[in-house]
């Protein structure tokens, strides 16, 4: 695998890490009173369930369940659920508005993170030889 396609494979599994990990914890603050949210802890994750090992469009595959599955928690929040709260760090209160709001946030970042390496790929692939086109031709 390309040094650029493995770009494209960690942003993507970054993107959806992420948003399985917002989804457990919107869901949390919903339906439990003050939860903890645990640490994602996705540098970990990406290491132990071999991210990069994955087929990409499994992986972006999974990255579309995550967003669906983050929109259909926040489909579920009542209209006085929003303000409910969960605890990160010691003395750090977030609530559920937070939550889906900072999923949102990261996941466009974590979208620009993937469009700029498929973009990079993209032009690898239109190269002439010698400018990185045999990569692109190994793909």
């Amino acid at each position: 695998m390309t040094g650029t396609l493995v770009g494209l494979v960690a942003a993507v599994a970054a993107a959806g890490l992420f948003g399985v990990a917002a989804v457990l914890q919107a869901h949390g603050v919903r339906t439990e009173d003050r939860p903890m949210l645990e640490p994602m802890l996705n540098d970990l994750r990406a290491r132990r369930f071999r991210y990069l090992e994955h087929d990409p469009n499994a992986v972006l595959d999974e990255l579309g369940w995550a967003a669906q599955g983050l929109s259909d928690e926040a489909r579920r929040v009542a209209d006085e659920g929003w303000d409910r709260v969960a605890t990160r760090l010691p003395g750090e209160e977030r609530t559920a508005r937070w939550l889906v709001r900072h999923a949102a946030h990261e996941g466009r970042h974590h979208l620009a993170d993937v469009v700029a390496v498929h973009r990079s790929l993209s032009e690898e692939r239109s190269a002439p030889l010698g400018q990185g086109r045999e990569d692109a031709e190994r793909l």
